[in-house]
């Protein structure tokens, strides 16, 4: 009988359909074009190989690899055939196209470095998400209505693989979200779980009979507020090191990979969004690697929520570590959110360790509002108490507060703050009132503030060490934990924060190669000019006057004519260094979907938004076409605030046509004042192409007119 007969019925047959139909349809798209078929010579190969890996290792996990990336090329291949034909898609239809590609590809990668059989679950998850998504643009590009396009192609066997690759895409995708497809399947990847209880036992030996056994240290590795930076780079903002590299995932790698003792991997958030890897990889990038370092938990973040709730389920399903957020609860039920974790306990070198999340409050407006209004973000200290004294049940032999909140107060970017004396007063929703609410809790590490503390800080009150790990991986906390030799039992910690200057850590080849796969499709598109600039635009400390939110804000008026723009101080990234621009330096400065919203707005309206955005003694908008003159009282607040628009003092009855952006209109932080403007309409174009397309005409860019904030004498 016919050997593929007996397969038809099982699931592996139907795989095996998928890599076949895309090997056919890799071969349809190339006939006759020696250039193309040479490019992606790679991905034909892995398309056809993909029966031979599954029936010759026995693993389906490789041959769904292989087909992976072999769908991805596909997509990419579908581009570029439409465009050698003069067909020319819509900009909306062809990001599409390409991000979908880049999606399946990097799915691919990130299958293939899931970890051991016991990952294999959420990959077959997340992989029948992958599915869904390349049936729909296959469905696409190959749809039955669009005559022109299917002549244009003049390869009919592109048309009909098309259709038969996205039958055998949705085949996939059902038995993936059954997980059908591994559970007779023993791919080598199983044995993984079975060596790490063999390396466990060993070390477990070797503790045993070491002679002289001294006191036990266990280091954490903190970090936070990653935000897409996963490479090391110059470090330009340093003027005695601006050519120096420093930071990045490898060389935190070859760090930790030195060290002596055992030690734990911990993040407290905002993971991937702020570079364009991070965003178009809408966080699975960093999924990936802080999978192959062994991260051991990290805490939700604000940021983490910048592509729905969803995408972050997506992200927490295909982690090899718990995602942790202990005062996270839905609205409607009042329960926990699934996704998330109240605590763990991670077992290190005999000692347990009990680690509690905490997201921050604010993340109800400083991620975009609509995408979590059906969350409740519960008080922080009132949650880290209840939780401490549940894990406290536990009997751990410490406990460590995870948190994506600071301390509250403003100590410089890095700061050694050992010696100061803090009251907790005007830190409600801080690390330092977790402390001392939460008794019990030995280590309390924070984030979002982008601070980093170089010597940690140990509350007398509470008798924690409280951390925070600075931004963009440039640093990260090595917290120690001290157990008593004799007794066992935590003595305390002590903290260190490590600049990882790659000339004194090295960097990990493996973590650098890694990268590379998931930057070399980025890079291409990245690395395109733009324009440039006469001069530097950059922030000031206190956000007033800011030549890049100038900038920002005069471009956001001159595409879209309005009398007024206003940008959210926090929602621009980056700075733009003088010389050649290209589309990374843009991404960086804005790598947030935010759309553009136009509105009308009463001068009554815009003093209110200027008094809600002046707090503090600085400035949380950047304005264009607005002048507003005050005087700052000592405790920071804007007084005899008055605004001029256009030469002109603005009055309460005038009316302006403002733009601004979709986070701020939807309840954005900063942004009560805008539901009370009328003709709200959002573009839902987004503000980054504007900013693109004002590079390119308005190049090179010079510095911008100001002051728009005039500080009066108080």
């Amino acid at each position: 009988m016919n050997l593929l007969l007996l397969l038809k019925n099982r699931p592996r047959y139907k795989l095996l359909r998928l890599a076949l139909a895309l090997a056919d349809l890799c071969r349809a798209i190339a006939a006759g074009k020696t250039g193309v078929k040479k490019r992606f010579k790679r991905f034909f190969t892995a398309a056809a190989g993909a029966r031979t890996l599954m029936t010759k290792t026995g693993s389906g996990l490789a041959g769904l690899t292989a087909a992976f990336e072999a769908a991805g090329a596909c997509l990419e291949l579908t581009y570029l055939d439409m465009e050698l034909h003069g067909i020319r898609p819509d900009s909306e239809s062809r990001e599409a196209l390409l991000f979908t590609a880049r999606a399946v590809r990097l799915q691919a990668d990130f299958i293939a470095h899931t970890g051991s059989g016991a990952a294999l679950s959420e990959a077959a998850k997340s992989s029948a998400s992958a599915s869904k998504v390349l049936a729909a643009a296959l469905r696409a590009v190959s749809h039955t209505d669009d005559r022109d396009f299917i002549a244009n192609l003049k390869f009919s066997r592109i048309y009909s693989g098309l259709k038969k690759t996205t039958r055998a895409v949705e085949e996939c995708g059902e038995l993936l979200a059954e997980n059908k497809l591994f559970t007779r399947s023993r791919p080598p990847l199983r044995n993984g779980s079975a060596m790490k209880k063999i390396l466990g036992l060993l070390a477990f030996l070797t503790l045993l009979f070491r002679p002289g056994l001294s006191a036990l240290t266990i280091s954490i590795y903190h970090t936070s507020d990653v935000h897409g930076w996963y490479s090391a780079r110059p470090a330009v903002w340093d003027k005695e090191n601006s050519t120096r590299s420093i930071g990045g995932f490898a060389a935190l790698s070859s760090l930790v990979k030195r060290d002596k003792n055992p030690y734990i991997l911990l993040d407290s958030g905002d993971t991937f969004q702020g570079t364009p890897e991070g965003s178009l990889t809408k966080g699975m990038e960093t999924v990936v690697l802080m999978n192959k370092l062994g991260y051991s938990a990290a805490a939700a973040g604000n940021h983490d929520y910048d592509y729905t709730e969803d995408n972050f389920k997506l992200l927490a399903s295909s982690s090899s570590f718990p995602w942790l957020g202990a005062n996270v609860y839905v609205r409607e039920t009042g329960k926990a959110a699934a996704y998330l974790k109240p605590y763990t306990i991670i077992k290190k070198a005999g000692k347990r360790i009990a680690v509690i999340g905490i997201a921050g409050q604010h993340t109800a407006t400083s991620t975009l509002p609509p995408y979590v209004k059906h969350l409740d973000f519960r008080d922080e200290s009132g949650e880290a108490a209840k939780w401490t004294e549940e894990v406290g049940k536990l009997r751990p032999d410490a406990i460590v507060i995870l948190a994506h909140v600071g301390l509250g107060m403003r100590t410089g970017p890095k700061a050694d703050i050992s010696t100061w004396t803090f009251t907790a007063g005007g830190d409600s929703h801080g690390t330092l009132s977790i402390a001392r609410a939460a008794k019990g809790a030995d280590v309390v590490i924070g984030g979002h503030a982008h601070n980093g503390l170089l010597k940690g800080y140990h509350d007398p009150e509470s008798g924690a060490l409280i951390a925070e790990s600075f931004y963009g991986l440039t640093d990260v906390s090595k917290i120690d934990l001290e157990f008593d030799d004799a007794s066992g039992r935590f003595k305390g910690a002590a903290d260190e924060l490590i600049p990882l200057w790659t000339d004194q850590t090295g960097e990990d080849p493996a973590v650098t190669e890694l990268i590379k796969k998931f930057t070399a499709d980025v890079d291409e598109e990245m690395n395109k000019v733009l324009g440039e600039s006469e001069t530097d635009l950059g922030f000031n400390p206190d956000g007033f006057n800011s030549s890049i939110g100038n900038w920002m804000t005069d471009a956001m008026r001159r595409q879209t004519g309005a009398d007024i723009a206003v940008q959210n101080t926090a929602g621009i990234r980056s700075v733009m260094r003088r010389g050649t621009l290209r589309m990374r330096d843009v991404y960086q400065v804005m790598p947030f979907e935010n759309t553009l919203v136009t509105l009308k707005m009463t001068g009554a309206q815009l003093l209110k938004l200027l008094e809600d955005n002046l707090s503090g003694g600085r400035a949380k908008i950047q304005i264009s076409g607005l002048t507003a003159r005050f005087r700052l009282s000592p405790d920071g607040k804007a007084q005899d605030l008055a605004l001029e628009s256009g030469g002109k003092p603005v009055s309460p009855e005038d009316e302006f046509a403002v733009v601004t952006n979709n986070y701020l209109t939807s309840g954005g932080t900063g942004g009560r004042a805008f539901s009370e403007g009328k003709d709200i309409k959002d573009t839902m174009l987004p503000l980054r192409e504007y900013l693109i397309k004002d590079v390119r005409e308005n190049s090179p860019l010079k510095l911008p007119d100001g002051p728009r904030f005039i500080k009066l004498d108080y």
